[in-house]
């Protein structure tokens, strides 16, 4: 077994220079010609106390785009340049999320959750588009960065729904309560799991029609026609 010379960097410094080197794999390490003496042949067992994966010391075991930008947002990160230098950024969040989630990355500014325009001007564009429903918004690949792919999140506090979103208009109350009944729907669970709804209906009926709101159950899901 390797002893820990004296001499060997530590875990996280030796890890630092692997990465910058741009080591991909195991082959690739045992083949690294250029490779500091005070770099361990063996880091596995060098390093065995804080040793989890070649994956992890490589910096090649990433988390999904989700679980990094969550921590990325949870750290405070809000710029580029934040990011690059980030000296805590863990190992299983890489360094290049551009790249490596390349076919979620819609953007710095939305992965670190900042940089969006209001939700006007958010609204303002996407309705000068023509960004019709939600399905068209998903997959809108013109979208500019500063503005968020998940807009129902990033403006919670605002909103009101696609339709007001998109600009797309809601049905009046009368209209809604009676579409959604054809539809069978029952619950306010049934509702909110709706697949089907029409973007004109609001997801928040009890918001959107607050003047004429008067229960779920009570009368918008169970009113009779005659």
């Amino acid at each position: 077994m390797t002893p820990f010379r004296k001499d060997f960097l530590s875990y996280k410094e030796a890890q630092k220079i692997v990465q910058k080197a741009g080591i991909k794999t195991q082959t690739e390490y045992r083949n690294w010609k250029e490779r500091p003496n005070n770099i361990p042949s063996t880091p596995d067992r060098t390093y065995k106390n804080e040793w989890n994966s070649w994956g992890e010391f490589l910096g090649t075991d990433f988390l999904s785009y989700k679980e990094a930008q969550k921590i990325a947002q949870q750290v405070g990160i809000k710029t580029y340049r934040e990011y690059r230098n980030w000296k805590e950024r863990p190992s299983n969040i890489p360094s290049t999320p551009n790249t490596v989630y390349k076919n979620e990355w819609n953007g710095w500014g939305e992965f670190l959750g900042t940089d969006f325009l209001s939700y006007k001007e958010a609204q303002k564009i996407a309705q000068q588009v023509g960004i019709k429903s939600k399905t068209e918004y998903r997959n809108w690949k013109e979208r500019p960065s500063n503005i968020p792919s998940t807009p129902n999140t990033v403006y919670k506090n605002e909103w009101n729904g696609w339709g007001e979103f998109l600009g797309t208009g809601f049905l009046s109350y009368k209209e809604a309560q009676k579409i959604v009944q054809q539809a069978g729907i029952k619950t306010y669970r049934e509702y909110h799991n709706w697949k089907e709804r029409p973007n004109n209906i609001p997801s928040n009926p009890d918001r959107i029609y607050k003047n004429e709101w008067n229960g779920w159950e009570k009368e918008f899901l169970s009113y009779s026609f005659l």
